[in-house]
Formats: C-alpha cells, structure tokens, sequence
C-alpha cells in the first residue's frame, strides 16, 4: 500500500523544468529511462496497480481537504478503474497580484498559457516518476480540474489538465 500512497501523491506534486526540442537533448528524457527502469524492476502488476488505485484513492479522500501549496488544496480524488482515469478536484486561491491582474486583463489568452505551463510541469513530474510510469504506460490518465478563486479576480475559472502516455510522448519526455 506504501507504493500506492507514494503514487497518488507524486501525482499531487508539480515541478518546474525545462523543456528542450530533442529526445536526445532533453535531461527529461533521460530521467524517464532512468525511472522506467525502476518502475519494471518494481515488477508491479497493472491488475494490482489497478485494484489498488481504488482503495488508495478512498483513504486519499479521508485527509481531504489538504493544501499542497501556498495556492493549491486538494479537495477531492477519484478514480474510475474501467476507464483508467484518476482525478484531483483542487482550488486555487491566494494568488499573487501579477497572476490576478493577468487574469483580469485578457482572461483567456493567459488561462491557454496558463494550462499549458501546468500540463509542462505536471508531466515533467508525472512522467518521469517511476511510480507513475506503468499507470501511464497501460492507457492511465490523470486529470487535474481547477477552480480558480480569489478575491482579486474578478470571477471564478475552471482550468483542466490531462497527463497520459500521448502527453508525455509529445513534449519529448518518452
């Protein structure tokens, strides 16, 4: 069960790092053999993974609500087994001046950027974490689902991000 909670909350956890153009220029890239030889050598079975997953995400939700950050709680996990899909519920409150008045001025615009610099550090971190990479590897996906709100923002945003193995493949990661 230690895996599993390991799992669930290196999935919780964002890192930022360059991205570079090449596989063979990219240190993600080389992070992601390193850990994929750890996660075979685990010798995890997808079934178990599988089975597990739910009841992880069952005691997750236990000790739910839980700031992960200055900016970001956890409200609630799920996780359908049949689909393969794992979701965070999550709020982002608290931000910083710059973040809000961006978030003011041309809303949609930012919120594009914005999404695509989490799903950047998220699948840095999701994809290269050995206890993550047989989730990903066996049609896995983890979704992420925002609402941002603060009082310096003139109204609430749902942003949503999505990690599986296609996401990873394309930023160069696998």
């Amino acid at each position: 069960m230690k895996f599993f909670v390991k799992f669930l909350l290196s999935c919780v956890a964002l890192t930022s790092i360059a991205f570079s153009q090449t596989n063979q220029q990219n240190p993600l890239h080389e992070q992601y053999l390193k850990a994929k030889q750890i996660a075979h050598q685990q010798n995890v079975k997808w079934e178990d993974l599988n089975e597990a997953l739910v009841v992880a995400v069952q005691e997750l939700n236990k000790k739910l609500p839980k700031k992960v950050d200055k900016t970001t709680t956890l409200q609630k996990a799920e996780y359908d087994k049949n689909k393969r899909v794992l979701v965070y519920n999550g709020t982002i409150s608290n931000v910083s001046q710059n973040f809000a008045d961006a978030m003011n001025k041309n809303n949609e615009a930012f919120k594009k950027v914005f999404v695509r610099l989490l799903t950047q550090n998220q699948a840095a971190k999701l994809c290269t974490n050995p206890n993550i990479i047989i989730f990903l590897e066996n049609n896995g996906k983890i979704v992420y689902n925002y609402k941002i709100k603060d009082p310096k923002i003139k109204k609430s945003y749902d942003i949503t991000t999505k990690i599986d193995s296609k996401v990873c493949k394309e930023l160069g990661i696998w």
